[in-house]
C-alpha cells in the first residue's frame, strides 16, 4: 500500500501591527521587536519592520510563516511578549484622531492606500491585521519579494543603528545624513550627478507646501547655520565610500544597496519590474518647479535618464534608502530637510545650479 506524503504547508506573508502613538519608538524597537524576532527566528523568515500611520501611528512587523507555525507559535507568543511589553512600557502620548485625519487623507492619496483610515485602534494595542503586499502600487510580485528582501536584510541594521542613538554612539540625523551623501557619491557619481534626486524631491516637497518660499528660508538657515560640518560630512563619506575611512553602519548600508541594485538589474532590463506604478496620483502640485519644467521641453530626458535601467536601480535604491531612514527614526517632514541640505551643500561646493544644469541639457540637444 503506498502511503500519501505528508502535505507541506507553504509560507506565506503575515503582519504584526503594534499601535504606539508616543513618537519616540526606539525603545520598543530594541527591548519588545528584536527580543521577539530573535525568538521567532526559527520559525520565520524575511522577518521585517515598517513604520505607519493609517488607523493610529504604529509599528509593523511582515513576516512569512507557515499557516501552522503562525497559529501554534508565532501570533500568541507575538500577543504575549508585545502585550506584556505595552502593559510595562506603555505609550503616553495624548493624540485626537480627527486632528490628523485631513493629513492621513492626503497620505492615502500620494500613497494609494486604500485601507480605512477611522476609527484608530486604541493606542498600546496589538493587532494581526492581514498582511498588504500593495502589489496594487508595486505592481508585480516580483518587486515585492525585491521591497521585502531588502527590507529583511537592512533590519539588522536598524536595530544596530537605534542601539547606537540610544548608547549616545550615534547621532540620528547626523547618520541619516551621512547615509544620504555616502548613497550620492555611491549611486550616480560623482555625487555632482547623484544629488540630483535629492534637490528634485525636496522641490517636490516645496512644490505641495503653501508657502514654499517660507520653508525654503526656514531650510536654509539650518544649512547656513551648519554648513562646515556638513561640508565636512560631504568629505568624510566620500572616503567611506573610497574605502579609505570606516563607519561600519554606512558601509553595511552601502553593501546592501550595491546588492539591491545588482538583484534590480536584470529585472529591470527584462521588463519583469518597472517602476511605473509607483509615480503620484491625484495630488497637484500648488507651485511649479523650474528645473523640471524646463526638462519637460525635450524628450531627451525620459528617454536618456528615467526611461534607462542604471536609472531604475537608483530610483528604486533611493525609496529604499528613505525607507531605512524612517525605520531608524526620520520622519519626512525631517527627510525633507536633509535633502535640502545635502542638495545646499553639494550645490555650493561644486558652483552647480540645478536650473542651469537642466537648461545645459536640454540646449545641449537641440
Amino acid at each position: 500500500m503506498t502511503r500519501t506524503p505528508p502535505h507541506r504547508e507553504e509560507p506565506g506573508w503575515h503582519s504584526i501591527q503594534i499601535r504606539y502613538h508616543a513618537e519616540n519608538k526606539d525603545d520598543l524597537i530594541l527591548d519588545a521587536v528584536h527580543p521577539l524576532l530573535t525568538a521567532l527566528a526559527d520559525a520565520v523568515d524575511q522577518p521585517h519592520l515598517l513604520r505607519h500611520w493609517r488607523r493610529g501611528p504604529h509599528l509593523r512587523i511582515n513576516l512569512r510563516t507557515t499557516p501552522q507555525l503562525w497559529a501554534e507559535v508565532v501570533r500568541p507568543t507575538a500577543q504575549r511578549d508585545l502585550t506584556a511589553y505595552l502593559h510595562d512600557n506603555p505609550s503616553t502620548a495624548s493624540l485626537r484622531e480627527a486632528e490628523h485625519l485631513a493629513a492621513h487623507r492626503r497620505l492615502a492619496v500620494r500613497e494609494a492606500d486604500h485601507g480605512p483610515l477611522t476609527p484608530w485602534y486604541p493606542d498600546n494595542t496589538v493587532q494581526f491585521e492581514p498582511h498588504e503586499d500593495r502589489q496594487h502600487v508595486l505592481g508585480s510580485p516580483a518587486l515585492a519579494g525585491l521591497l521585502a528582501d531588502g527590507y529583511a536584510r537592512s533590519t539588522a541594521l536598524t536595530v544596530d543603528t537605534l542601539a547606537g542613538v540610544r548608547s549616545g554612539a550615534v547621532d540620528r540625523v547626523g547618520h541619516a545624513l551621512d547615509l544620504m551623501f555616502a548613497f550620492g557619491h555611491l549611486s550616480v557619481p560623482p555625487i555632482s550627478r547623484g544629488y540630483m534626486s535629492f534637490r528634485s524631491h525636496v522641490e517636490s516637497f516645496l512644490g505641495y507646501t503653501a508657502d514654499p518660499d517660507a520653508v525654503r528660508s526656514t531650510f536654509d538657515e539650518r544649512y547656513h547655520r551648519h554648513r562646515p560640518a556638513l561640508r565636512d560630512r560631504l568629505h568624510t563619506t566620500r572616503a567611506i565610500v573610497a574605502g579609505s575611512r570606516r563607519d561600519p553602519l554606512v558601509e553595511a548600508w552601502l553593501e546592501i544597496v550595491r546588492r539591491q541594485k545588482a538583484l534590480a538589474e536584470p529585472l529591470f532590463t527584462s521588463g519583469a519590474i518597472d517602476l511605473d506604478h509607483l509615480d503620484q496620483r491625484g495630488m497637484e502640485l500648488r507651485h511649479r518647479i523650474e528645473f523640471h519644467d524646463i526638462l519637460r521641453e525635450t524628450t531627451a530626458h525620459r528617454r536618456e535618464v528615467l526611461s534607462q535601467v542604471w536609472f531604475r536601480c537608483h530610483r528604486l535604491a533611493i525609496n529604499q534608502l528613505y525607507s531605512h531612514l524612517s525605520r531608524i527614526g526620520i520622519v519626512p517632514t525631517q527627510r525633507y530637510l536633509l535633502c535640502h541640505l545635502v542638495a545646499r551643500t553639494v550645490e555650493e561646493e561644486y558652483d552647480i545650479s540645478p536650473v542651469a544644469l537642466a537648461r545645459q541639457f536640454v540646449n545641449d540637444r537641440r
